[in-house]
């Protein structure tokens, strides 16, 4: 009877599903929600001009503590060129270190093999600063969310720079949160 116990064991982990995971950066999507006047009107966007580096996993917990990324702030996408040209010039161009965004994610925490929080070191400005992003994975999309105060990167003069230039179209108030989206295209190959 044990002998059968033990084969039974060896064969279902003998037949057992091994995946990996990696990030494919075409089809992957980095963007953002900034909001406007006192009824907090939001704006999307999103950046063109970006690089996700991660190592191939075992799971998505280890796909993402391997992730780095790389973004060039002057590739503001919105849909209207105008904005974006204001955008790149006024809140992004001033900004300390040249108009880089960089980071990494320091810690993992999962709640389920495809849900939990990432926490990602964020540098801006010439400042780091923890965030704490929700993930969850489903259907070959990895999706982390958070939403950020840009003055912890010290960014109030960009704040105020843009709200004059769009001074009329803000109704004199430009929000200083600003929600993050991420979406990881991941290839999944089972085995």
């Amino acid at each position: 009877m044990k002998l059968l116990l033990v084969f039974t064991i060896f064969l279902s982990t003998s037949f057992a599903k091994v995946c990996s995971y990696t990030l494919e950066t075409k089809g992957s999507k980095l963007g953002w929600k900034a909001f406007k006047t006192a009824e907090k009107v939001g704006v999307g966007a999103s950046f063109t001009d970006f690089s996700i580096i991660t190592s191939r996993a075992s799971s998505i917990e280890a796909l993402l503590s391997s992730a780095a990324f790389h973004i060039n702030a002057l590739s503001v996408n919105s849909g209207n060129e105008g904005r974006d040209k204001k955008i790149e010039k006024f809140f992004f161009s001033p900004m300390k270190g040249g108009a880089h965004i960089k980071g990494f994610v320091s810690k993992v925490k999962p709640s389920s093999t495809t849900a939990g929080v990432a926490e990602v070191e964020l540098n801006m400005n010439g400042k780091t600063e923890d965030v704490q992003m929700n993930y969850t994975y489903k259907e070959g999309i990895l999706t982390l969310s958070s939403s950020i105060d840009v003055l912890k990167w010290a960014l109030d003069g960009s704040l105020k720079a843009i709200n004059q230039a769009c001074y009329a179209l803000h109704k004199g108030k430009t929000w200083n949160d600003v929600e993050l989206l991420i979406e990881g295209k991941i290839k999944e190959s089972c085995k």
